[in-house]
């Protein structure tokens, strides 16, 4: 039989009862890691600009477009971004005052931090460094014993923007993204014939394509 005493004790032990402990919500998979293997498709990071400088003043002007390609690798976890890239290319040709060839390469690794993601975009800034070196070479009409041709190249540090827009089904898609920045040369080095190259710094824009993975 219940007594005033039992029912005391039931209103205590309902009142020092502990909660039932809640489940964790579960974290949105989609922004924990990702990794893209991209092409370039577009890149004007300045390399053709300083080939064109030299080869103008040594009365061979008209650079033609290079023929190469770049490419790279885009890895995020969490809101951290690394993204690693590098091109190459070269061309040649025959003018009225003899043979020119030339050619350049170019690399660069970046970190940033993702400012704002949905499902279709993302946005984050990019710090980094950079190396980008090149040749060309010219011969004179007078033959191939008079020749002339530079080497250089230049440690570069770099800043900017990414844009990233996605299309994915499930965990897998296609990734365009654009670079924005502007680049300038810690170190700048030349050793050859003829003018002083322009160190390549200024203004760079990139575009880049992909396949999109996530875990």
């Amino acid at each position: 039989m219940s007594t005033p005493w039992h029912k005391l004790q039931a209103v205590i032990s309902g009142a020092v009862k502990k909660p039932e402990p809640q489940p964790e919500p579960q974290r949105d998979s989609k922004t924990r890691a990702s990794l893209v293997g991209y092409v370039t498709v577009q890149d004007t990071t300045l390399a053709a600009q300083a080939v064109q400088s030299w080869l103008a003043e040594m009365a061979m002007p008209g650079v033609k477009t290079m023929h190469g390609g770049g490419g790279g690798a885009l890895i995020t976890a969490g809101r951290l971004v690394i993204d690693s890239s590098g091109y190459g290319g070269g061309n040649g040709r025959q003018t009225p005052t003899g043979d020119m060839f030339y050619g350049v390469g170019q690399g660069a690794f970046d970190l940033g931090a993702i400012l704002f993601q949905n499902r279709f975009l993302r946005i984050y800034p990019l710090l980094g460094v950079g190396g980008m070196g090149g040749g060309a070479t010219c011969t004179t009409e007078a033959g191939a014993n008079e020749r002339c041709g530079t080497q250089w190249g230049a440690l570069l540090l770099r800043g900017g923007v990414g844009i990233d827009l996605i299309l994915r089904m499930w965990r897998v898609g296609v990734l365009i993204g654009f670079r924005f920045g502007y680049q300038s040369a810690s170190c700048h080095l030349q050793y050859g014939d003829g003018p002083e190259i322009g160190a390549p710094e200024g203004p760079f824009f990139r575009v880049v394509g992909g396949p999109f993975f996530t875990r």
